[in-house]
């Protein structure tokens, strides 16, 4: 299950399937959207994962 998205705080998440084999989770109430993968389970665990700047919220970019 997703987490709260934390840009909002909105609960309103869901797992949508942007390409074939490619999948990320999207706020409902502000749009927001996390890292792509490969299955449901992976997009998920990617969104519930991600690290955040703490100063301005966004996504820090992980390489490798």
């Amino acid at each position: 299950m997703p987490e709260p998205c934390p840009f909002c705080a909105g609960t309103r998440v869901e797992v949508v399937e942007v390409d074939v084999g490619a999948w990320m989770v999207e706020c409902l109430e502000c749009h927001a959207t996390g890292p792509v993968g490969k299955s449901t389970a992976g997009a998920e665990e990617r969104w519930n994962n991600r690290q955040l700047f703490p100063s301005t919220g966004r996504e820090v970019e992980r390489y490798g």
